[in-house]
């Protein structure tokens, strides 16, 4: 825009002198027109400006000597003008000050130059006047013609006669015409020394040039009074001292009136005011040209700013003073909001506990915007009052919990203040801070002051430290909590609570009791007196009952059962009271026996009978028991012989006295957990047939010592059966606790009856325990095997449900089931230790129901062997499952079991066998078994190489001396399936030049299961490509197809040499040398032009005249011998289906170009006849870029009504011709052929119309 301007005005200004050539107008004028224009011209470029001063000077100086002078005085008389018109034009032009005093400077040396020009010509023109005016005088003396050269005055230079060679060419030819003309027209000599007389005073007058005019540097000295010389910053002040514009909004001018002192020593002047570049648009200075100004005398200017964007300026406004330029200070703001802090520490006084401080801070606002404070807390240090370090992070700002953390911790620690305020524009606000401690110490806050206006504008956050100091009270508690821990009912406990005192007086205190806790709280002594530097201890004594938990409800938290009691110690020297909690965790002493009574029923003599007791603690204490009867003792031993057994039948000792009672485990000695129960077994062997009644005795012993004593009540019938154990106690080999390691024995029944037979079922104890048979009879007389398995490790989950899922429900339903339904216990609780199982046996003899009990023992060890391999899982059963998947027929696949041992002994080596596999070697072992050493794992190499289509099974037993484990070997061998999917054949390739690509993709569906290897191979059929490399290739040639699917096999198409017809190929796909399917391919490569041909995808006929045609038909080749020999065929195109009258067809061909130039193809009808008119082609002309394709249509329509021009007229089919003549252009060159098409016309009308017929 700048420069379209520039131009603008400098052919205005170009036009103005034209005009002044051309029509002789007035220098004032013209000059006038200049100044008008001087301002646009400036901004184009300084060099034009300098040319244009030239124009106008030669101008000046030519009017001049034609006698026009009178007013180019004017122009030029007043340099102040001159100059105020340069630096207006420099400020239009936004130009820097330097760069407008350094073109001044420019300027001053061209007018001293046309200064010394115009002396010189006024010189000579006074020289030339002298001459011609002594020319004159002779003349008009009458003398003879001959001039008379005047006395020539030696050293006066004024009688000097001007040689005309010496003059300048312009200065004496100028002088020549003018005497030449004065001599020619005779007029009086006085009007023509007046003429002159004034071009003289004009020629004075221009060159009077004042020096600050030109240069300011020439108008700046140095002020020297008095011999001194002035060195002051600045001879003039301003008042204010910066020109300042606050809080200014747009659309709106401001005027402030400034005040200039001249604070120089003696007279000073300023000739010029220039404001900054980036302040001319919207900043103006008016003032009244004060000339001369003593020292002290002031000035005023008007300083008018018109803001025209909301953004702050800084700048400067320069007076051009003698003594040097002075810069006034100039800045404008917009509205903001200016706040500040009166400090950034607040220190509340340090003062006791219950004491309150408080401090204050001001918030002030400068601005024109009011705002919003938030105080936000960063961290709350706890410090060291002697060294003043952090000794601990209450809150740190970079954590969960936020402003509410926060607010609770400065709760707590008794600092309070406002978060929150609003402070109005020009004005302070207060924020008040009070500290009212509860705890002793020193805390520091770090917040900051977040300031927001509603503008949402960024203000920087002002940092605050808060620091306030809490005395200790000279009275305080040791302990803040008194804890008893956990406590019986019905047991007194006691404990102590101390007071110090550090202050320098004895301190009266003492403890106030609660009235509901009066019963079970009791302190000693309730009154104290604490001496100054020591302490005092009060004993509290604690006894819980149960009723407290009723008086005391709102002191217990029901969830956990813990009491807690504030108490305070009051001193009244002290305004605090000193606080203490009491805790205690009541529980009580109780334990549950299930079941409440132990009715052993009908035992058989001389067996075991035993019953399961579950004891409860239902305290929060580990509870120690001891177990023993009332009336009998351990075999061996009788507790009461003679007076414990008159209550028997007999009425004799002997009898009552011959039963046993046996506790398990640990001979009922054992240790209860806090709310757990222990299961113990109690035994009752009877010898005699008899009704015994006795109690079971249980003492319980706390952490205190105090024993609690409790009774359950038994009984017991003994009698005899005919079935008998050949052992009451089992043993067991150890057992390895892994899954599928099981040890067994067994057990004798015989019947002894020979009369009645006997029924059994045993009732395993634990899901670790089964019998073989579980339930039987046993013939009189006869015998029983029974055999005992136990598997300490549950079996592993099958890592596949919906192949093990038959054997897990197979396993659930033989596994026994405990008689209490009670869970496997845990490794921890059975590996390397003893077993000792009591299995219940219910025997029937003659209807009577008696019970038998069978005691198990074993040893669980941990297991030896390792057995790893990839993929491997565990069935349901504990045994090892391999499978090697889906493999295809002729494939194989590997996997490697790897057996180690945990433990060795010193150079032993573990020998491995395995067992036989199937001999026609779909699983074969490749590698020889080594045994396994302390630094060596047995390492087996299997391998999976089907033969036929079915599922595979094998089992294969890893054993060693001790431990045996066995793998099922699964697989399935598959027939892999891979077919082409339809639709596919022929994939036609298009048309390519040589050495280029073009690209197909084709789909293989694969349908097998298993991974299958594959092969691509191209057949090539009517070519050969086997001096080079391939046409057609496809990627990827050969892989392997790991899922079902379907897989995008792409064709390339790269020939290297044209070709008269299509290329074609076939893709074969082949699958361990068996063809699978085939896929048809074919393309053209033809010479790079423009060609006509068939669609792509198009089925071709060998009979068609226009695929003949189109074998050499290159349009327009790039070398002019193909495109000759294309001229000279024509074009031939035939339909394929016949026209019936009354209906159109049409047939679809493309121009393609193959070379690199785009081309142009049109057609234009051969002829006029009424045949021709029948047929139309479209597009008949276009355009076909490089490497594009254009689609043509041909139509032939027959309507139903025809004339007898056409053979179809008379009922005959015949062939209808459409003839074109067409031109195609490429590359410069064109090739013109013909073209024709052909179609068969049947007289027969359309389908439609005769079915309307009909």
């Amino acid at each position: 825009m700048v420069e379209e301007a520039s131009k603008r005005t400098y052919a205005e200004t170009k036009r103005a002198i034209q005009r002044l050539k051309a029509q002789q107008l007035s220098v004032k004028k013209v000059q006038a027109e200049i100044e008008q224009n001087y301002e646009n011209v400036y901004k184009e470029k300084r060099e034009s400006l300098l040319s244009l001063k030239h124009n106008i000077r030669q101008a000046l100086l030519r009017n001049l000597t034609q006698k026009k002078s009178s007013t180019a005085g004017s122009a030029y008389s007043t340099k102040s003008r001159q100059r105020q018109m340069y630096l207006e034009s420099a400020a239009a032009t936004q130009v820097s000050h330097e760069q407008v005093m350094r073109y001044l400077v420019q300027y001053r040396e061209a007018l001293k130059e046309r200064e010394t020009k115009t002396t010189k010509a006024a010189q000579y023109v006074r020289l030339a006047q002298r001459h011609t005016s002594s020319a004159l005088s002779l003349q008009q003396s009458g003398g003879s013609g001959a001039t008379r050269r005047p006395k020539r005055h030696h050293g006066d230079p004024r009688h000097h006669e001007p040689n005309p060679l010496l003059l300048p060419r312009k200065y004496a030819k100028a002088a020549e015409d003018a005497g030449a003309r004065e001599v020619g027209s005779g007029q009086d000599l006085a009007k023509l020394d007046a003429k002159r007389m004034k071009a003289i005073e004009i020629l004075k007058k221009s060159s009077r040039v004042t020096p600050w005019a030109v240069d300011p540097d020439s108008f700046t000295q140095p002020q020297v009074v008095c011999g001194k010389k002035y060195t002051g910053e600045s001879t003039f002040l301003s008042r204010p001292r910066i020109i300042s514009f606050r809080d200014f909004e747009l659309d709106q001018t401001y005027v402030k009136e400034v005040e200039l002192t001249n604070v120089s020593w003696t007279i000073n002047r300023f000739k010029r005011i220039v404001v900054d570049e980036h302040l001319e648009d919207i900043v103006t200075v008016k003032y009244d040209f004060p000339g001369l100004l003593s020292a002290g005398m002031t000035c005023n200017l008007t300083i008018t700013f018109a803001p025209k964007e909301l953004r702050d300026l800084k700048g400067s406004i320069t007076i051009l003073a003698e003594t040097g330029p002075v810069a006034l200070p100039f800045e404008c703001t917009t509205k903001k909001a200016e706040t500040s802090v009166s400090c950034e520490t607040v220190s509340l006084p340090a003062v006791m506990i219950g004491e309150t401080s408080t401090a204050q801070m001001e918030i002030s606002n400068l601005g024109a915007i009011p705002v919003t404070w938030d105080l936000t807390v960063l961290e709350i240090l706890e410090v060291d009052p002697v060294t003043g370090q952090t000794t601990n992070a209450l809150y740190n700002g970079a954590g969960e919990g936020g402003s509410d953390e926060a607010e609770g911790i400065i709760t707590g620690l008794g600092l309070s203040f406002t978060n929150i305020g609003k402070i109005p524009e020009y004005s302070r606000g207060k924020n008040k801070f009070a500290y009212s401690p509860s705890k002793d110490g020193k805390f520091v806050v770090l917040a900051n002051y977040i300031f927001k206006t509603k503008t949402e504008d960024y203000m920087s956050p002002v940092p605050l430290r808060i620091e306030c100091q809490a005395q200790s009270l000279p009275l305080s508690a040791t302990d803040a909590v008194v804890d008893f821990k956990c406590c019986k009912h019905k047991s007194t406990y006691q404990s102590t609570m101390k007071v110090n005192n550090s202050g320098k007086t004895a301190l009266k205190c003492c403890i106030v009791q609660r009235p509901e806790l009066k019963p079970y709280v009791e302190f000693l002594p309730d009154i104290g007196y604490c001496q100054a530097g020591c302490g005092f201890t009060f004993t509290i004594s604690f006894t819980p009952t149960e009723e407290i938990e009723k008086d005391c409800e709102r002191w217990i938290d029901k969830e956990t059962g813990v009491l807690e009691v504030p108490f305070k110690v009051h001193a009244p020297a002290q305004p605090t009271p000193v606080g203490f909690v009491l805790r205690a965790r009541l529980t009580s002493s109780d334990l549950i026996f299930e079941p409440e009574v132990l009715d052993f029923g009908r035992c058989v003599a001389g067996m075991p009978t035993g019953l399961k007791l579950r004891v409860t603690n239902r305290g929060i204490l580990p509870a120690r028991l001891a177990m023993r009867s009332s009336k009998y003792g351990k075999e061996g031993s009788l507790l009461s012989q003679t007076k414990r057994g008159g209550g028997g039948k007999d009425g004799d000792a002997s009898g009552a006295a011959a039963a046993v009672v046996t506790f398990n485990p640990n001979d009922g000695f054992n240790t209860i957990l806090p709310n757990g129960s222990v299961d113990l077994t109690v035994c009752f062997r009877g010898t005699s047939e008899s009704a015994h009644s006795f109690e079971v005795l249980c003492f319980a012993l706390g952490e205190t010592g105090q024993p609690c004593k409790f009774s359950i009540p038994c009984r017991a019938e003994v009698v005899h059966i005919p079935l008998e154990f050949s052992t009451f106690h089992l043993p067991l080999p150890p057992t390895a606790y892994k899954p599928g390691s099981i040890s067994q024995g067994s057990v004798i029944l015989r019947n002894s009856s020979g009369l009645s037979s006997c029924d059994y079922q045993f009732k395993p104890p634990s899901p670790d325990l089964t019998f073989s048979p579980l339930v039987g009879s046993i013939p009189p007389k006869g015998t029983c095997r029974v055999v005992v398995k136990f598997e300490p490790c549950p079996p592993e989950p099958s890592g596949q449900p919906e192949q093990g899922g038959d054997g897990q429900d197979e396993a659930a339903e033989d596994a026994p089931q405990a008689e209490d339904g009670a869970p496997r216990p845990s490794p921890s609780e059975v590996i390397n230790k003893l077993r000792s199982l009591w299995s219940p046996c219910v025997v029937r003899h003659e209807g009577e129901l008696s019970l038998v009990h069978l005691n198990v023992q074993t040893y669980v060890v941990e297991p030896n062997l390792k057995l790893t391999a990839p993929g491997m899982k565990a069935r349901g059963s504990g045994i090892r499952e391999l499978s090697f998947g889906t493999v295809a027929i002729g494939e194989r696949h590997t996997a490697t079991l790897r057996l180690s041992a945990a433990r060795f002994e010193e150079g032993e080596e573990i020998p491995v066998s395995l067992s036989l596999l199937d001999h026609r070697g779909d699983f074969q072992v490749l590698n020889a078994v080594r045994p396994i050493a302390e630094a060596r794992d047995c390492v087996i190499h299997l391998c999976f190489a089907p033969r036929e289509t079915r599922e595979y099974f094998e089992k294969l037993t890893l054993s060693t001396k001790f431990e045996s484990i066995r793998v099922n070997l699964v697989g399935e061998g598959v027939l892999p399936s891979m077919s082409l999917v339809e639709g596919q054949s022929p994939i036609d390739l298009g048309f390519v030049v040589p050495r280029d690509i073009k690209e197909n993709t084709f789909s293989l569906k694969y349908v097998s299961k298993c991974p299958v290897r594959y092969r691509l191979c191209v057949e090539e059929e009517n070519f050969s490509s086997s001096f080079g490399p391939s046409v057609f290739s496809c990627h990827p040639s050969s892989g392997i197809v790991e899922s079902e699917g379907e897989l995008d096999v792409s064709v390339r198409f790269k020939p290297h040499f044209t070709h008269g017809s299509h290329m074609k190929a076939r893709v074969v796909v082949k699958c361990q040398e068996d063809e699978l399917g085939s896929v048809r391919v074919e393309g053209r490569c033809l010479a790079a032009g423009i060609h006509l041909q068939y669609p792509q995808g198009k089925a071709l006929s060998g009979e068609d005249d226009f695929t003949g045609s189109l074998r050499s038909c290159v349009a327009a080749a790039e070398d002019g011998e193909t495109a000759q020999a294309a001229a000279a065929e024509p074009l031939s195109l035939r339909f394929d289906d016949p026209v019936r009258l009354g209906e159109a067809k049409e047939e679809h061909f493309e121009v393609v170009n193959t070379g690199s130039a785009s081309g142009e193809f049109s057609f234009e009808p051969s002829s006029d006849d009424i045949v021709q008119e029948r047929w139309q082609i479209s597009p008949a002309k276009g355009t076909v870029a490089a490497g594009g394709s254009a689609r043509i249509s041909v139509q032939v329509t027959m309507p139903e009504d025809i004339s007898p021009e056409f053979v179809a007229y008379f009922g005959l089919e015949s062939w209808i011709e459409g003839h074109w003549k067409c031109s195609i252009t490429s590359g410069g060159k064109t090739t013109t052929t013909s073209f024709e098409s052909k179609c068969l016309v049947k007289p027969e009308r359309a389908a439609a119309e005769q079915e309307e017929d009909t």
